[in-house]
């Protein structure tokens, strides 16, 4: 027994080191797919249309906003601008470009026309809830120094070579993957319009043979907006004229010169013979747009209309010396800026394919003679 005892345990020993000298193992790997997030981006605050330095509008000077352009069209020289954030989840350093485009579809992809250039974040003071940031369910409140950028965009409107025409108009953000996004709210603008007016007579006429001493009133004619159909171009209208003289060299006289004043008064005329039961000599005009009429401004202090409602002409050949036709402001005052007259006079507005209509009212002083063919009455249209 001892010997077998003996046997056994020098059989354990030997058996036990190989036991102990067993080591398996097995690699199991991982399969993880990050995601490839598009970039957001996020319209802040207001966008806002700035003028240009060609022509100032009634509220605005160079690179001031357009407050007084009510439609989606601009004018080359003239510049949209936004604030924007893009966020990419990935990190701001996938964030790799970020532009405004313009085409003829709805979204990404469209011809890239101005770069955006990174700026500090705007403290408002409550955090970036101007910007509607949303991702999925989750407002987004504060700005992410990790994952988002700040950009002002700025694209200005190019000549009609390059830019004529409707178009959708958004500002996109590319990463590095050229996965692209823009912000929900994409524009649509006609850009560059062209505008026109059209008068329904080639002249205004009076009756024949006019009495010296009397009124006598014209054919009605229409002054149209007839800018490009689509466009929404509004037009602020204006009028001026010049006095009469007659072509055929005939010795005229009225009163006291060859020459019908258009407005006497404003050329220091007075007395009887510039007098007509209590009108002013020369031509005046009567005209309606929609609920109004130039009666409105009876017994204004600055432009009165008189008691049949007619205005007087203003002298100018050019719209920077020309007055409105349904108001009492010169051209030179609405676009004054700072002063009160800068109050748009929506009644002075004409949309496309809107009318004025207008009549005129000769009253010939006395003595009066000849006929005063050679003289214009002119009419502006300005765009809003």
């Amino acid at each position: 027994m001892k010997k077998i005892i003996s046997i056994l345990v020098v059989m354990l020993i030997c058996l036990a080191p190989g036991i102990l000298g067993v080591d398996v193992g097995l690699g199991v790997g991982i399969d993880i797919t990050v995601e490839d997030f598009e970039p957001i981006v996020w319209l802040c605050g207001d966008r806002v249309v700035q003028d240009d330095i060609i022509e100032p509008g009634r509220w605005s000077d160079y690179g001031d906003p357009l407050i007084e352009r009510l439609n989606n069209y601009a004018f080359e020289g003239e510049s949209i601008v936004w604030d924007i954030i893009v966020f990419d989840k990935s990190g701001k350093e996938k964030i790799s470009d970020v532009y405004a485009t313009l085409g003829q579809v709805q979204g990404e992809g469209n011809d890239i026309e101005a770069n955006c250039q990174e700026v500090e974040i705007r403290d408002t003071g409550d955090g970036i809830r101007e910007c509607n940031a949303r991702l999925d369910e989750e407002a987004i409140t504060h700005f992410d120094d990790n994952t988002m950028k700040s950009y002002v965009c700025i694209l200005t409107v190019e000549s009609p070579d390059s830019m004529q025409g409707e178009y959708f108009i958004t500002v996109e953000a590319e990463d590095m993957n050229e996965n692209l996004g823009t912000f929900a709210e994409n524009e649509f603008w006609f850009l560059n319009p062209e505008i026109a007016l059209s008068i329904s007579s080639p002249k205004i006429q009076f009756p024949e043979g006019v009495r010296p001493g009397s009124a006598a009133y014209s054919n009605t004619i229409l002054v149209e907006n007839n800018a490009e159909p689509g466009s929404g171009v509004l037009l602020d209208m204006y009028m001026a004229g010049t006095d009469f003289y007659d072509s055929s060299h005939s010795g005229a006289k009225c009163p006291e010169s060859n020459v019908l004043d258009l407005n006497p008064g404003l050329k220091g005329h007075t007395g009887p013979m510039y007098n007509v039961d209590g009108m002013p000599t020369g031509i005046q005009y009567y005209a309606t747009n929609g609920a109004f009429t130039t009666r409105e401004w009876q017994g204004n202090p600055w432009w009165p209309s008189d008691n049949e409602g007619y205005m007087q002409i203003i002298y100018g050949d050019r719209i920077d010396q020309s007055k409105e036709i349904m108001g009492t402001q010169t051209w030179e005052n609405t676009h004054t800026i700072g002063t009160t007259a800068t109050i748009i006079d929506t009644y002075n507005m004409l949309a496309p394919g809107a009318e004025m209509v207008m009549t005129f009212r000769l009253v010939l002083p006395e003595p009066c003679n000849g006929n005063f063919d050679s003289g214009n009455i002119f009419f502006w249209g300005e765009a809003i």
